[in-house]
């Protein structure tokens, strides 16, 4: 640039210091540090470096105190940059964990409403089940054996067993009685047991409706050992093995 003698002449038409060498002038010129110069630039660089031959060492300062400045503003751009990125990066991976926390809360609300629509279901059959099915006294003895059941888990098996068992006891006597066959009872003879039904045939138009009458009692009976035996079967839970 100094051997051009366009250059030198602008160079002394603007007073600019001879000091300075090749590098250095370069140098105070390219103020950006492009490593080029483009028209722009050198007419901006001969105006700061015009006078520089009185003043060469603050136009110096100057210079480095504008390097360092750009110097720190990109510093701090790419630090910027750089906590935008990881912040960008740490918001991703928490609503990504927020996702999937909700999933999981709206898969356990969904269970848990299936599970307490099931149970509601039951219950509600259930409940037709008993006022709509049921006469009123079986249900209040149905009722009675549940809670006495409820009360003591280790018998429940036990008392409706025998339950059962006397229904059809009772049914092998109400039958026996309709035809006529009387059982045994403590303290009667058989002489006695054996007149009833003589008597009986010895004058049928008065057994009839004695008969009759107790004809009707006994199936009324029946039909509510019957309602029991029912009830008592829906009481028999099976019990899982207890794990060995």
């Amino acid at each position: 640039m100094r051997e051009r003698s366009d250059m030198r002449r602008l160079f002394k038409l603007m007073d600019v210091s001879d000091d300075l060498d090749s590098t250095t002038l370069f140098k105070m010129l390219d103020v950006r540090e492009q490593g080029t110069l483009t028209c722009e630039d050198l007419s901006e660089g001969l105006l700061r470096l015009r006078g520089s031959r009185r003043r060469i060492h603050l136009l110096m300062l100057q210079r480095d105190i504008l390097q360092r400045h750009r110097r720190e503003a990109k510093r701090v751009a790419e630090l910027e940059e750089n906590l935008r990125e990881r912040t960008r990066a740490e918001l991703s991976a928490v609503e990504d964990a927020v996702v999937a926390k909700l999933a999981t809360l709206q898969q356990s609300i969904l269970a848990s409403r299936d599970v307490q629509g099931a149970s509601t279901v039951v219950t509600e059959r259930c409940s037709e089940k008993l006022v709509h099915d049921t006469p009123p006294m079986v249900v209040g003895k149905v009722v009675e054996v549940g809670a006495a059941l409820a009360k003591q888990p280790d018998g429940m098996e036990e008392t409706t067993l025998n339950l059962l068992k006397g229904e059809a006891e009772t049914t092998k006597v109400c039958g026996g009685f309709l035809q006529g066959d009387l059982p045994q009872k403590p303290g009667c003879s058989a002489e006695c047991d054996a007149m009833a039904p003589q008597a009986a045939k010895s004058d049928p138009l008065r057994a009839q409706p004695w008969m009759q009458e107790a004809g009707g009692r006994l199936e009324a009976l029946i039909q509510e050992l019957d309602s029991l035996h029912s009830w008592a079967e829906d009481l028999v839970v099976p019990v899982p093995p207890s794990p060995a």
